[in-house]
């Protein structure tokens, strides 16, 4: 789907197969895509870096095997493209929405939704010093900054990330979220870890995470407690709740959460 979405729209196709076990190569080159392979690591920048070193037109934009440009989303990506600065000296932020079944999935697997319309680096002029970095979560911000390559947002298209392939992907991450746990520092990450944890019902790893977070909604606090008191974590829910209440001292939900969970534990 990701394939066939860009065609006839895109110059050039530049697939990673990072050791695909299904017909990913074959598929790629009826598409006409240069397909490059190479061995997974855990690190999902090399894979993109390795893309950048292997594109050769003045932009690029990069999308996931579970993601794809809507057909309605095809022509006013064709006519941005025909608008880019030749000067190829800014990249573009560009919106990413998830597929719609994605809330009913979430709300199968009782994890919340969180920013499910997301603004990111995905469209950046073709530099040979431009880099990405970070295992986990990939992040070309720095490299930009540091060439002076400014960044626009685009409104005018959008990419559509699947649900298919969602819980194949969680747990592919899984070892590049591990190793990345003493690397990490940027704060808008912390909460993206939790929920690749939550979402593969790892709640140990999703509570260390958690607990580094900072949340911009009380809402989102109320749903995690809950969703910890659901299993039996009541110490957690707890915490997370306080956590929550550090912030909004006088939010009615968190208060009526966190007095459930005294009840529940009989602490009047």
């Amino acid at each position: 789907r990701a394939l066939k979405s860009v065609e006839k729209i895109v110059d050039e196709i530049v697939v990673v197969d990072t050791g695909s076990q299904d017909r990913t190569r074959e598929v790629a080159r009826k598409y006409g895509a240069k397909v490059i392979k190479t061995k997974w690591n855990n690190d999902f920048s090399a894979a993109k870096n390795r893309a950048l070193s292997e594109a050769s037109g003045d932009y690029v934009l990069f999308m996931d095997a579970d993601e794809f440009i809507e057909a309605r989303q095809r022509y006013p990506l064709l006519c941005f493209k025909a608008v880019l600065p030749p000067s190829r000296d800014l990249a573009f932020n560009v919106r990413v929405e998830t597929e719609e079944d994605e809330e009913e999935l979430s709300m199968q697997l009782r994890v919340p939704v969180w920013n499910k319309t997301l603004f990111q680096n995905r469209l950046l002029p073709n530099h040979r010093e431009i880099q990405f970095k970070g295992r986990a979560f990939e992040d070309v911000g720095e490299s930009l900054r540091n060439l002076g390559i400014n960044v626009a947002v685009d409104d005018i298209f959008k990419i559509t990330h699947g649900v298919s392939a969602t819980k194949w992907r969680a747990e592919r991450k899984r070892k590049a979220v591990l190793d990345s746990f003493s690397h990490i520092t940027k704060a808008e990450y912390f909460f993206e870890a939790a929920l690749y944890f939550l979402k593969l019902d790892d709640f140990d790893n999703a509570y260390f995470w958690l607990m580094k977070s900072n949340f911009n909604s009380p809402e989102i606090v109320v749903k995690i407690a809950i969703l910890y008191l659901n299993k039996n974590q009541s110490e957690r829910a707890k915490a997370i709740a306080q956590r929550g209440l550090q912030i909004w001292h006088e939010n009615l939900e968190l208060i009526c959460v966190l007095s459930e969970i005294y009840f529940l534990k009989q602490q009047f």
